[in-house]
C-alpha cells in the first residue's frame, strides 16, 4: 500500500499518478489516417500555425485598420456593408482591403 502524501506539487502528483496507475497503456505509433478514435500519449503541434489564407480568428466584421488610426472613425451610423465593412466568420477568408476584425459581440448592425 502506498503512503498517502499531502501537499505535493502538481508535478509530484502527476508522477505519483503515473507510478500507481494499474495498467499503463502501450504507446503505439500509427499513421494519421488510422488515428481516428485514439488518444494521444503526448501533446502534438502543427509544424506551421499560420493559415494559408488571411482568415478571421473570430466571428465579426472585417474593417480597414487604417480607418481606426486616430481612434474610432466618424459617421459609424452611415457605414455600409460591402463598402465600409464585410461580415467575417471564424476561419473564413475576407477580401482586400479589409485587414482587421471587430468581434461580433462589439458590433451592432442596423437595417
Amino acid at each position: 500500500m502506498t503512503d498517502i502524501k499531502i501537499n505535493v506539487t502538481s508535478e509530484e502528483a502527476l508522477e505519483l499518478f503515473r507510478q500507481n496507475w494499474p495498467n499503463p497503456l502501450e504507446e503505439v505509433w500509427v499513421p494519421i489516417r488510422e488515428a481516428l478514435g485514439r488518444v494521444l500519449s503526448q501533446p502534438q503541434f502543427a509544424k506551421e500555425n499560420i493559415p494559408v489564407v488571411r482568415a478571421s480568428s473570430m466571428d465579426g466584421i472585417a474593417v480597414r485598420s487604417d480607418r481606426f488610426r486616430d481612434g474610432i472613425p466618424l459617421n459609424l451610423n452611415e457605414w455600409q456593408m460591402g463598402i465600409d465593412f464585410v461580415r467575417a466568420d471564424t476561419g473564413d477568408d475576407f477580401p482586400e482591403p479589409y485587414d482587421a476584425i471587430i468581434p461580433i459581440e462589439m458590433v451592432e448592425i442596423r437595417e
